[in-house]
């Protein structure tokens, strides 16, 4: 048995070592780990003066992500370091990086974003399964528009849509119905879903075919700003299935609680780690942390880090607060009407080990031991939790009207499907098929 199946820790640990070395230019090479060999640090470590960014496992198994100080500098044999004042955890990982110049910063989540997406614009899904450059827009209909989310690529989408006999037969009958099906890969980090939909729109407006949509996540908010507010207004019908889309935010992206939430995450990744979103799910984060840690240096103070986390375009603009400027004037824009039909689940996990994270951000009176009293990620005004599918609360994923959802295909509570395996499901399938060309 190999030291990631008896320890999840070295997996998520292996692979943060593999996506650092696609967001960084040019990574340090490490020494490789024979079989067995801990995982952890077993030696002194001078990290003094370096800006650093390390995972570290606290007392009660929960990743934690630390920037900067504080430090020790020396690490003595176990790896035991300070997560905040009075708490300790074992480094799970722990990686050196750049110091940034402030002008930099943009340039880097740039970066961040090739890493995650190399493909920018339209590609037409072609009828072997490839996706290839786009010759020219159909000028007559259908099309139909593939629209992915956050830290994603459409070849994530199409995977887990591949993965299972009806999402085959999905792709099968779309390229039958549809004059074309083209799929839109956007950056997520770098450039808010705004500008996202204006590249949209200038590449699609040019035919006047009906359109339809299949979006996740934050391709809900791209959707809506490009067929609600910039689409032709001559189009006969835009249709759209909105998959756990981010219609009013979400409070992973609240600014005081944004690097809760990709703590979240990390935990999420290691619990459900088989799933397609692992690789980009973990580089968006450690890239995002990185880049914090490099233009704050290595004595990070906490409104700093959280400063620099605010900025970034594309989290801002899905940060569900009350004076989320560009969420408003979303919402306050009459435009074309759009038909759309909304999938969402209410997760929870089972009651297994390697879930226990759940409660620490999503049920804060279940959290009887830990120490950290503010890590409650997903609540409404009044602090009280709120459902949610481990990325989105569901309440953001209804509309705003005029911009309403007709139908839902809602798994309700569930302990199996979350954000990140919609797409594997039979019945996700079945109600795209039944809503699209009804």
């Amino acid at each position: 048995m190999t030291t990631e199946q008896t320890d999840p820790n070295a997996g998520f640990a292996k692979l943060l070592n593999h996506v650092m070395k696609i967001v960084d230019r040019a990574p340090a090479e490490e020494a490789p780990r024979e079989a067995g060999q801990p995982l952890r640090r077993s030696g002194p470590v001078d990290t003094e003066g370096a800006p650093t960014i390390t995972l570290i496992e606290d007392d009660y198994g929960i990743l934690r992500w630390r920037i900067g100080d504080p430090v020790p500098r020396l690490t003595p044999l176990g790896g035991r370091r300070a997560v905040l004042p009075n708490v300790e955890g074992e480094v799970v990982w722990e990686h050196e990086i750049q110091d940034l110049g402030k002008n930099t910063v943009v340039g880097k989540l740039q970066d961040l974003d090739r890493s995650l997406n190399s493909n920018h614009g339209l590609r037409q899904l072609m009828k072997d399964g490839t996706l290839a450059k786009v010759e020219q827009i159909s000028s007559e209909g259908p099309i139909l528009v593939l629209i992915h989310g956050t830290f994603s690529k459409t070849e994530a989408l199409l995977q887990e849509l591949n993965s299972h006999p009806d999402g085959r037969d999905f792709l099968t009958w779309a390229q039958s119905n549809y004059k074309q099906v083209l799929a839109f890969d956007h950056s997520t980090v770098s450039v808010s879903p705004f500008l996202n939909a204006l590249e949209v729109s200038r590449l699609l407006n040019q035919s006047a075919a009906e359109i339809d949509v299949v979006c996740h996540s934050r391709g809900g908010l791209v959707t809506r700003w490009w067929l609600q507010v910039l689409d032709r207004p001559d189009r006969k019908r835009r249709r759209a299935v909105m998959v756990a889309c981010t219609l009013k935010g979400t409070s992973l992206a609240a600014p005081e609680r944004l690097r809760k939430g990709l703590e979240h995450l990390s935990n999420m990744v290691r619990a459900a780690s088989a799933v397609t979103s692992a690789v980009p799910f973990t580089t968006g984060i450690a890239g995002l942390m990185s880049i914090a840690a490099g233009a704050v240096g290595a004595v990070a103070h906490t409104p700093a880090v959280d400063a620099i986390f605010a900025m970034v375009p594309g989290l801002a603009a899905m940060s569900r607060i009350q004076n989320n400027s560009e969420l408003n004037q979303l919402q306050a824009s009459q435009g074309n009407m759009v038909e759309c039909f909304g999938v969402k689940s209410n997760f929870e996990p089972p009651d297994v080990k390697i879930w226990e994270f759940w409660k620490v951000f999503n049920r804060p009176f279940e959290r009887v031991k830990n120490a950290l009293a503010d890590d409650f990620v997903f609540r409404d005004k009044d602090n009280n939790p709120v459902q949610n599918d481990l990325v989105v609360d569901c309440e953001a994923m209804q509309g705003v009207p005029p911009f309403v959802l007709k139908e839902w295909c809602d798994f309700k509570t569930s302990n199996t499907v979350h954000h990140t395996n919609y797409f594997t499901q039979p019945d996700t399938v079945k109600f795209m098929k039944d809503k699209l060309r009804a």
